[in-house]
């Protein structure tokens, strides 16, 4: 007999079919019941992005930034979710755009040069260097005064009918009147480009418009210049005054620099008595004279004369770049005269600037000096009203910027130019530099990326989704884009994808600082058009730099969540522009030396070893290199923050790679935090998918202490009393006095002490106070003895409690830590001080409980936050990351035998304040006691893979850091402010890349009795006998000072 089959009635599928539904209703009873315990499945309002040219979007984009659970789920959502209507039309729109401003990909790159003989003989093969390489072809037309002309180009190439050129390069740049034909081609097709941007090349060959003011005098570029407009006479020029030395007259010698007539030719300088005979003479026309600064920075007896290379690709609305090759010159004679010059980069710039300064020197004036020059001419281009000039927004423009430096190192511009083809070249370094311009300029023009979604998602993002007329508008329509805006932004998105040495100055995140600039010099303009009338028209940099904001720190926020990699140190999110600064001094001006002396080799038995290992400053290695040595010590000095370090592979099959196998080839730099650091170099096989890694290098440096060349301190021989509010080369605090000063008063550092030790305990933790260290003489910062340093307010003192009363306050407490490492050296500190000794510690990155500590009567826990290495759908945000940490401690008690304390270098803001407080309430915590452990000093070198903030960068998370404690205060936080007595001593950091570190935990051997330890874990354990056990200890002066304020702060006044 066969099996018996199972036949299924209509009732048991009816039955079936109602148990399904049943489990389907309590499936999302249960998933509702839940959500609403999951604070970041919680529904948040949606920002409203009300786009306004008048308003300033930037703000309304920060603010839904901090809001971290819900933009980075919008991002998600944007990503994964079935495109809507609405969005599809928008993709739509803009891939209809694109299509028109960018050729089919069957047609040739056709690249036209016109000039005179000798531009084009001396140019033309440095175009086909650059452009050849991408498949284009150059063609050229010589174009002279007469009308003799030679070329290989035939005329319907012209023909709008069916115009075949990409790209047109007028030679004729270095007068008014540029190329025969160009007028002919202003109503060029959307994918064509013309070197020349009609509006721009008008206003550089008039001086006047250069001169910014009102009547006869004003201001030169708008910067801190005087100029003086000369025109029939000379009644304008100052006059002569006995002992007159402001500088704006005659009196003294003074040099300036004149810009005659209107066909921009080249400067003179002249004296100022000279100056005004000359204008005198009888063929004297029009002309400005600029008042040279005082105080030059001079390379040795002549003044520094740098001349840089600004692309223009937009001029109204702008879009600026900064190349990083630069020409210089030694002496502003010599640039008049065109003198051989040498070349410099901007790392490299810097690098000259700081050997002469002794610390870092930013770029940010020159930047701001070149964008505010280029916002005043775009302004005066609109208030002239000249109409003569056809308008071109697919012409671009390359300019010489000279520039003068003075001692602080303050940017002049003396003159802005078009870039000149004028044929011969003075040196091979120009012709060098201009090759290099030419192929990353090339690279930019003939990019045919697709960024239509990139776009989309950023528009989406800022709520500018509806389609109107040939544009696109927010909900109310009360700002819209017109079809030129949206291809401005196509262009703008697709060049930073090929910018090479380009540096982005505007558009940019940093551009909110012209905001003031931009509202002065169009306070008198027009409104911005109606909507009706702006569909196909571009709109000016003033009406777009709010959206433009906005959507650079979108496309910058995009970057930064797509990005992932691990570092040993997870602060701040990695700059995914690239460090600039750090790149290109990682080259180093002998660079091309270098790698000439290392050539490699054919040999099999060649591939594991190095031929070369170079170092920027040049350090001793001991043992001397040999390829078969693979480790290597040298010590170097406390000032000595940064070393750049080359690797050469012996084989050319092999390739040397720093910090790990998949790390920067062949040279990257690295800070020297103060003792020693360690630097690994692999010797890698790049034929295997994964690098196969065939040897490693170690060097091991070891940078001195401040006080490395002191005796041990002897506390009754008379010292200086010596204190110290910032260092001179990272000055923060802008109305304070900088380095070591003497305190008059105390001549004996123990009398000294006696009276700091008979101040009150100090109650809060963010008392205004500086570092008081001994010293032998307050002027030679070596002298001084910085393992006594103190830090001290001047009303009260943080004294710091017995080892037994610390043990006594932590005893039944669970104290909640979550931050990034530097919150992690304050625990293992704390830890220390309450178990006796520490025999377990661990770089965590993620969330670990230490409950054995204290005769197990206390418990640490330490959340790591923020994880910037991980995928952004696996990165929890602030809220998450304090669910878990308290998820995981449960149950806590709602008393101040619970403690949470929260802090980090500088990502901390006001929003996390608002995020613990919501959390705390929710989870009915309300009586727990809450520290903040304030911003501190940090990523102030020019790393890899690491931001590098600006010294204006720094001063502004000083006022960063004090709003930030201050609402934590009203909040019902405790406070910790480590800002000032950090930044005050930035050059004490230990090893780590951030440069933020003032804490170590180093290994020691010692007699340890296990019976002795409180709490340990180790203690507990039967394998553990009374021989010598391997402990840690915390290190670092600066971290234990500020752990033992937060011990105070926690345990009350002893």
């Amino acid at each position: 007999m066969g099996p018996r089959l199972c036949k299924l009635s209509f009732r048991s599928l009816r039955d079936l079919f109602l148990l399904l539904i049943l489990i389907a209703v309590l499936s999302s009873m249960m998933t509702l019941h839940m959500s609403s315990y999951l604070p970041w499945l919680q529904s948040q309002p949606e920002l409203k992005v009300h786009v306004d040219g008048h308003l300033n979007i930037y703000r309304s984009l920060q603010l839904s930034q901090k809001r971290e659970d819900g933009s980075r789920k919008r991002l998600l959502f944007h990503g994964r979710k079935k495109m809507s209507e609405e969005h599809r039309a928008l993709v739509a729109r803009l891939l209809q755009l694109e299509e028109q401003s960018l050729p089919l990909k069957t047609s040739p790159i056709v690249i036209l040069a016109e000039g005179s003989l000798s531009a084009v003989k001396h140019e033309v093969p440095l175009l086909e260097s650059a452009f050849s390489q991408l498949g284009a072809k150059v063609k050229f037309k010589v174009i002279e005064d007469s009308d003799n002309k030679d070329d290989n180009v035939d005329e319907d190439m012209y023909a709008t009918n069916k115009p075949t050129w990409r790209v047109l390069m007028c030679l004729n740049t270095s007068r008014p009147n540029t190329c025969r034909d160009t007028g002919q081609h202003l109503d060029q097709r959307d994918f064509q480009r013309m070197n020349v941007i009609p509006a721009l090349h008008a206003l550089l060959f008039d001086p006047q418009v250069m001169c910014q003011g009102v009547g006869s005098t004003g201001q030169w570029q708008g910067g801190p210049l005087p100029c003086y407009k000369l025109l029939e006479d000379v009644r304008a020029l100052p006059s002569s005054q006995p002992g007159d030395k402001s500088g704006g007259g005659c009196g003294e010698r003074t040099m300036w620099v004149l810009h005659a007539g209107r066909q921009g030719g080249q400067p003179s300088i002249r004296e100022c008595e000279e100056l005004k005979q000359l204008t005198k003479g009888p063929d004297w026309k029009a002309g400005v004279a600029v008042k040279l600064p005082p105080r030059l920075f001079h390379v040795g007896v002549q003044p520094l004369m740098v001349q840089f290379h600004v692309l223009v690709m937009s001029f109204s609305p702008l879009r600026l770049y900064l190349h990083s090759e630069a020409l210089t010159w030694e002496g502003i004679s010599s640039y008049l005269s065109k003198k051989p010059q040498r070349s410099l980069t901007l790392g490299e710039l810097q690098q000259l600037m700081r050997d002469s300064r002794g610390h870092q020197v930013s770029m940010d004036q020159l930047e701001e000096a070149i964008v505010d020059a280029l916002l005043l001419l775009e302004s005066a281009d609109k208030h002239l009203q000249d109409q003569t000039h056809a308008r071109c927004h697919s012409c671009f423009q390359l300019l010489e910027v000279a520039t003068v430096f003075n001692t602080s190192f303050h940017p002049f511009i003396l003159q802005i130019k078009p870039y000149t083809h004028t044929g011969k070249m003075a040196s091979l370094n120009e012709y060098l530099v201009r090759q290099r311009i030419l192929e990353d300029l090339a690279a930019m023009l003939v990019a045919r990326d697709t960024v239509v979604m990139d776009i989309a998602k950023g528009l989406g993002e800022l709520g500018l989704t509806n389609l109107y007329n040939e544009g696109v508008c927010n909900s109310d329509q009360s700002f819209c884009l017109s079809k030129g805006d949206l291809i401005f932004s196509l262009n703008n998105r697709r060049e930073q994808l090929h910018h090479g040495s380009f540096i982005k100055l505007y558009p940019s995140t940093a551009a909110v600082k012209y905001t003031h600039l931009l509202q002065a010099v169009n306070q008198d303009g027009d409104e911005v058009d109606d909507i009706e009338g702006a569909t196909d028209q571009h709109s000016s940099t003033v009406e777009l730099h709010s959206y433009l904001l906005s959507l650079e720190s979108y496309f910058a926020h995009m970057e930064e969540e797509e990005t992932i990699e691990a570092y040993d140190d997870m602060n701040v999110p990695i700059d995914f522009d690239g460090i600039t600064s750090a790149k290109s001094s990682a080259r180093g001006p002998n660079i091309t030396e270098v790698q000439s002396r290392v050539a490699c080799d054919n040999d099999p038995a060649s591939m594991p070893y190095l031929v070369n290992i170079v170092t920027k400053p040049s350090i001793d290695l001991m043992p001397e290199f040999s390829p078969l040595t693979t480790e290597y010590r040298a010590v170097v000095g406390y000032d000595m923050l940064l070393i750049t370090v080359w690797a050469f592979a012996k084989s050319c099959s092999s390739q040397a790679r720093l910090e790990d196998k998949h790390g920067n080839k062949r040279e990257a730099n690295f800070t020297l935090g103060i003792g020693e650091n360690r630097i690994s170099i692999y010797v890698v096989d790049m034929s295997h998918a994964d690098p196969w890694v065939l040897n490693t290098y170690t060097l091991i440096i070891e940078r001195q202490g401040p006080d490395y060349q002191q005796t041990s301190f002897l506390p009754g021989l008379p010292h200086q009393v010596c204190s110290l509010t910032q260092d001179c080369s990272l000055r923060f605090l802008k109305t304070s006095s900088c380095g070591l000063k003497p305190v008059y008063q105390e001549r004996s550092w123990a009398r000294f002490m006696e009276k700091m030790m008979s101040l009150p305990q100090c109650q809060d933790g963010d008392v205004k106070g500086q570092w008081y260290v001994p010293c032998t003489d307050c002027n030679d910062s070596p002298s001084c003895y910085w393992k006594q340093a103190l830090w001290q307010p001047d009303t009260c003192s943080y004294k710091w409690l017995p080892r037994g009363k610390v043990q006594q306050c932590f005893a039944g407490k669970k104290v909640l830590f979550i931050g990034d490492s530097t919150n992690r050296g304050i625990m293992h500190y704390i830890s220390e001080r309450v178990n006796n000794t520490l025999l377990e510690w661990d770089k965590t990155h993620h969330l670990k409980v230490y409950n054995n500590l204290n005769n197990n009567t206390t418990t640490f826990s330490f959340a790591y936050y923020p994880q910037f290495w991980l995928p952004a759908e696996h990165r929890p945000v602030f809220d998450k990351a304090l669910f878990q940490l308290i998820k995981k401690n449960s149950p806590l008690e709602n008393s101040t035998k619970t403690v949470l304390v929260i802090g980090g270098v500088h990502w901390l803001a006001k929003h996390h304040i608002d995020v613990v407080i919501k959390a705390l309430r929710r989870e009915g915590l309300t009586g727990v006691q809450l520290v903040v452990k304030g911003l501190g000093a940090g990523f102030h070198q020019p790393v890899s893979g690491v931001h590098c903030l600006s010294q204006k960068e720094q001063q502004r998370f000083l006022s960063h850091n004090q709003a930030t404690l201050k609402y934590a205060r009203q909040s019902g936080f405790s406070i910790v402010d480590t800002f000032n007595m950090t930044m005050a001593r930035y050059r004490d950091f230990l090893q780590g890349k951030c440069a933020c570190h003032f804490h170590r935990v180093s290994m020691t051997k010692t007699s340890y009795n296990p019976s002795n330890a409180v709490g340990s874990k180790h203690s507990l354990s039967s394998s553990y006998s009374e021989s010598s056990q391997t402990v840690y200890h915390v290190e670092g002066e600066i971290n234990a000072v500020y752990s033992e304020m937060l011990i105070s702060q926690i345990c009350g006044p002893s």
